[in-house]
């Protein structure tokens, strides 16, 4: 079995549901689950009777047909695992809504497609652009391209920064490529190893491509995301493009920057921001944070205020 690094503490509550979980892992019952909690919480009552990751071996793979999309997707493995169940997301859903038919979507850290072929589907006269620079989950974003005839998804096998240059990305927990990093200001344990990819930016991508424009920028990179941002400054001064960035300061921090200022560099490019699918307001103090953030460009209202917090 595959056992994540997160998962090695499981107290006795945790052993004994994973018995009970255990039945959910016959098909025919496993599927009855999976279309009952399809769209619900996962720490809701039929979320929580979904055997976890960990308990399959891998190569446990499933192919499902969702919303017109085929997904090949081995369920051992953390992001195909959370695509089949499909667990619910506020964020993913409020960016949704706000794709248009005709968009150019540029998804920064695709991994193998799920939510790049999202937007080719709310995109259909449109084009999506899916950045993922592992070569081996690449190779799973091109096979969910040719299994749906995803013409207008183009998938790009590198990451974006500000200049053109190799990084190492390292493989840090053996079954969620989605938690493959760059670490660039922190000492690497590389028990899981790690693959040499190419970084550029954002522009001469789209040069390439005949792309005119962008409307939607999404960036999940685990901790590279305003090193991305500067690789993408002057698309996102040409376009104001409505930005869906995930936020995490302790994965931000192992590359030389933070939370704070990650947002105060959005902010100061005259977006407004707030916590994906969530009305709450933005926290005053970042530290340990980890969540999504949404940001669209609205120059003209006031700015919002720069708390800072005070240690």
């Amino acid at each position: 079995m595959n056992t994540p690094v997160y998962y090695t503490q499981r107290s006795v509550k945790t052993r004994f549901l994973n018995m009970l979980r255990s039945a959910f892992k016959i098909p025919v019952f496993e599927r009855l689950l999976a279309k009952a909690v399809s769209g619900h919480e996962p720490n809701s009552f039929r979320g929580r009777l979904v055997p976890l990751e960990y308990q399959y071996a891998k190569g446990a793979w499933r192919t499902i047909t969702r919303s017109g999309l085929k997904y090949r997707l081995d369920i051992s493995n953390t992001v195909d695992y959370w695509a089949y169940f499909n667990f619910i997301n506020h964020g993913d859903i409020e960016l949704d809504r706000l794709i248009k038919p005709d968009d150019t979507v540029v998804d920064i850290g695709a991994n193998i497609g799920t939510r790049a072929m999202d937007f080719a589907r709310l995109a259909p006269q449109g084009t999506v652009i899916g950045f993922e620079p592992d070569p081996d989950t690449h190779l799973r974003l091109l096979e969910h391209i040719r299994m749906n005839g995803l013409t207008r998804l183009k998938p790009i096998n590198k990451g974006i920064g500000p200049v053109e240059r190799n990084e190492l990305l390292h493989r840090v927990v053996d079954n969620n490529p989605g938690m493959n990093r760059i670490i660039t200001n922190h000492t690497v344990d590389d028990d899981h190893g790690s693959v040499q990819i190419s970084l550029t930016p954002l522009s001469p991508v789209l040069s390439g491509l005949g792309i005119n424009r962008v409307n939607v920028i999404k960036i999940d990179v685990e901790g590279f995301e305003f090193e991305v941002l500067k690789g993408c400054e002057d698309v996102i001064d040409a376009y104001h493009p409505i930005l869906f960035i995930e936020l995490d300061n302790d994965n931000l921090t192992n590359n030389g920057s933070t939370a704070r200022e990650l947002v105060d560099w959005v902010r100061a490019k005259g977006y407004h921001i707030k916590i994906a699918g969530s009305d709450a307001p933005l926290p005053t103090n970042f530290d340990n944070c980890h969540f999504d953030i949404l940001c669209i460009h609205a120059p003209t209202q006031p700015a919002e205020p720069q708390v800072h917090h005070q240690p």
